[in-house]
């Protein structure tokens, strides 16, 4: 319910989440209160609409359960669409504004800092159990956070025969209240054999332009674990359904680096809320990046995804950064190869093909390296090169020593590209 003391009369334009459904116009100027994810999913989609949007949160930061590039990702879209973001700013009081009409409303948005006018409050502060005046506390049932019924892990209060279930057990959503309710049936009429058991992995989507879903842990929580783990993110142009749609998207991963287990999966983008369920099923089953690499995708899906960032998280484990960089450099070691002969080696055959490519302090840099890639019929963009130079400079000097040139030519297709 809204937490915010509404004004009186007919064509106060003050809404929830609950009652915005009921609206029939487009407003001109929106404030919404709460910067959580009701919130800004709803001032997004009113952006789209035209509508000039603030949102009005008195935390210092919004969205700090999702993953940084998630975070990113949406606070880019707000920000594209002009959504205004007003931080440490507490509603002090919404009053009828002067001049205000049934066809013209205008609310007078009070704060700590100034006013606002607008013709459409949104209050989207969160929500709370409604077990006020029902006399719960006097037969010993336990309310916990949010004014929420405490339960066990079969709904039951641990008073009498009472269960509770839904968003007053902390249910939050459908699928969970059901889920929940089915607990509680089987405790009370079931025979006791079998019982129902939690998932650790449970995946989240939010409804934003574009949707938003993750499972498992994210950057920062597997940080703050001091876990060894290791994260790759690959676009939805990685995949042919991407490349033909042209929607922008992502899909993220973190593996676990000693073991290669799937930890946490991040998505944005067109399906991120249907892509999500596979990668929540290999979160709660421990599933291996080594063992994603062996499921077969159908064709032309997102899936697919899947299998490019398994792929780059095996490289990574191995050592590499770049996947284009490391494919680039594999090129490089397979020409050498086929181009030794019978009385040379492998480094001598570097040393005789690149040597003079060098510059006097034995040296090549991104220029060098490109025309001595060009020397042996090897055709890479720029981009490829600087990778490739990227991947192998350690130290950030902008070139590669020669003598870590010949290492990493050795070595390259182990997925090692470092120098020596």
């Amino acid at each position: 319910e809204c937490l915010t003391a509404a004004p009186t009369g007919a064509h106060s334009k003050l809404y929830d989440s609950d009652t915005l459904s009921e609206i029939d116009y487009i407003p001109k100027k929106m404030v919404v209160q709460g910067g959580g994810i009701i919130g800004l999913e709803y001032a997004n989609i009113f952006a789209k609409m035209g509508t000039k949007v603030v949102v009005v949160e008195f935390m210092d930061k919004v969205l700090q359960m999702l993953d940084v590039d998630l975070k990113d990702a949406l606070l880019s879209e707000l920000a594209a669409n002009k959504v205004e973001l007003m931080l440490k700013t507490s509603i002090k009081s919404i009053s009828q504004g002067v001049g205000s009409t049934c066809g013209n409303p205008v609310l007078r948005v009070s704060l700590e800092t100034g006013e606002l006018d607008c013709d459409c409050f949104l209050s989207a502060t969160g929500r709370q159990g409604h077990t006020a005046n029902l006399g719960l506390e006097a037969l010993g049932v336990k309310l916990g956070r949010g004014k929420m019924i405490q339960v066990d892990e079969n709904q039951y209060t641990g008073v009498g025969n009472i269960y509770a279930v839904g968003d007053v057990a902390g249910g939050n959503l459908a699928t969970v209240g059901t889920q929940q309710a089915v607990r509680a049936v089987r405790k009370m009429f079931g025979s006791g054999q079998y019982s129902l058991k939690d998932k650790e992995a449970k995946p989240y989507v939010v409804w934003t332009i574009p949707e938003v879903a993750w499972v498992g842990l994210n950057e920062q929580e597997a940080s703050s674990r001091n876990l060894d783990f290791g994260a790759v993110r690959v676009e939805y142009q990685r995949a042919v359904r991407g490349i033909v749609s042209g929607e922008k998207g992502f899909l993220k991963m973190l593996f676990d680096r000693p073991n290669g287990r799937l930890l946490g999966v991040h998505i944005c983008g067109a399906q991120a809320g249907e892509l999500i369920n596979f990668g929540a099923d290999a979160v709660e089953a421990g599933t291996t990046i080594f063992e994603m690499l062996q499921f077969v995708f159908p064709a032309v899906t997102y899936h697919v995804l899947y299998n490019c960032a398994a792929a780059e998280a095996k490289l990574r484990i191995k050592g590499v950064q770049n996947l284009s960089a490391a494919a680039s450099w594999a090129r490089v070691k397979n020409a050498i190869t086929k181009s030794l002969g019978a009385s040379l080696t492998f480094e001598e055959a570097v040393e005789a093909t690149f040597r003079d490519f060098a510059g006097a302090e034995g040296n090549l840099t991104a220029s060098q390296l490109q025309a001595s890639m060009r020397s042996i019929g090897l055709q890479l963009s720029d981009q490829n090169v600087q990778d490739m130079i990227q991947e192998a400079d350690q130290q950030g000097r902008g070139f590669v020593d020669f003598t870590d040139f010949v290492h990493i030519c050795r070595n390259s297709g182990m997925g090692l590209v470092k120098a020596a």
